[in-house]
């Protein structure tokens, strides 16, 4: 318990922190709309609360200072969970009265305090709230980002994929939804890109970094996808970025890959994938097939959709998930020698030439 714990401390404040400096937005008389889900004022116009805003501020000081240490005691953390319970139930009051706090209502500060307090409430509570920011947000009232860090708290709370990759468990990214477009939903919502955010995040944990590439945050089923979104579209960089060295990768976005098994890569990839470990049973044409030893090294993995094993094995390099292409490229450039060999004219046999006898143990093939 205390590993999830922990995943609410202070490093939030620490990212938020640049705008939790912010001058409160006052708003001027009937300049503003309406927050999310607020009640209106005389006249539609939301007008700037002093007590409410010092209110937040104070609560999310409160916030913090039980989340200063980051080696909490028992004792601490019982501190801390009666100071999210206490402001989780005086933040459903603030919000059945206003809605949520918009910038027009407790400025760009306060409105951000707000956030960051609900993020340290019961799921139930969150899932209430995230409507109410997604409105605000629409109506320029309140931060996209803010919005990206509460959906994907969420989202790992359910044991779901996040969109945005803002949240951590046990001090490692938790999975990202399609993370070959990770960065695209991150800046819609003026985030930076994945790879700077983790290199922050090795920062704090004291952990050496990895590459500058989302790669190093991805699961070998992850891995996979991104592969062959990049394999797809032709994505020379993010290939070689995904996969262990191999001076035969040109073949992969030339000739060793036809459309029909690119096709084939991509319909695999959707599937429901999942890693197999050493004595699965993967169905087979006329049977099934265990899974060797080998393959369940805690290094090498096979990945395996409801319709057929993913044909490289992924494997886990200095912390980063790599496919191996080499069995393919291997088994693709064989093929080609010997379709070239096919093509090429046979010497005509001399007068004195043996006639050809089969390798020992082996019948001559009729002709």
């Amino acid at each position: 318990m205390k590993g999830k714990i922990m995943m609410r401390c202070a490093w939030v404040f620490l990212l938020s922190a640049g705008l939790a400096l912010c001058p409160p937005i006052r708003a001027q008389a009937g300049g503003a709309g309406k927050g999310a889900g607020a009640p209106g004022t005389s006249g539609g116009a939301i007008h700037f609360d002093a007590g409410l805003h010092d209110e937040l501020i104070a609560m999310s000081a409160d916030d913090q200072r039980v989340r200063a240490n980051p080696k909490m005691s028992r004792q601490e953390i019982g501190e801390m969970l009666r100071v999210d319970k206490a402001h989780e139930t005086r933040m459903r009051a603030i919000i059945a009265g206003h809605g949520w706090p918009v910038m027009s209502l407790v400025g760009a500060d306060g409105s951000q305090m707000a956030w960051l307090i609900v993020q340290h409430c019961s799921l139930e509570f969150e899932e209430e709230c995230l409507p109410l920011l997604e409105h605000a947000v629409a109506a320029g009232e309140a931060s996209g980002k803010n919005l990206a860090y509460l959906q994907d708290r969420m989202l790992m709370y359910q044991d779901k994929p996040q969109v945005y990759g803002t949240q951590f468990r046990d001090n490692e990214l938790w999975q990202v939804e399609d993370p070959a477009h990770v960065d695209d939903r991150r800046r819609s919502v003026g985030l930076g890109p994945l790879a700077d955010y983790i290199e922050l995040m090795n920062r704090m944990y004291g952990r050496p970094s990895h590459p500058a590439d989302t790669a190093a945050a991805l699961t070998p089923v992850e891995t996979v996808k991104a592969f062959v979104s990049a394999l797809a579209g032709r994505d020379e960089a993010r290939i070689r970025s995904l996969t262990l060295p191999n001076p035969g990768l040109p073949m992969l976005w030339a000739d060793a890959l036809t459309d029909e098994d690119k096709e084939e890569l991509d319909r695999v990839a959707k599937d429901q994938l999942r890693v197999l470990k050493a004595g699965d049973s993967v169905p087979m044409e006329g049977g099934s097939m265990e899974v060797p030893a080998m393959f369940a090294t805690g290094t090498t993995v096979l990945v395996y959709g409801k319709s057929m094993l993913f044909p490289f094995p992924v494997q886990l390099v200095d912390g980063i998930w790599k496919v191996n292409t080499g069995p393919l490229l291997a088994a693709r450039e064989k093929e080609r020698k010997k379709e070239e060999a096919g093509r090429a004219p046979n010497p005509s046999p001399g007068p004195n030439s043996a006639p050809a006898t089969p390798p020992a143990g082996r019948e001559p093939r009729l002709p």
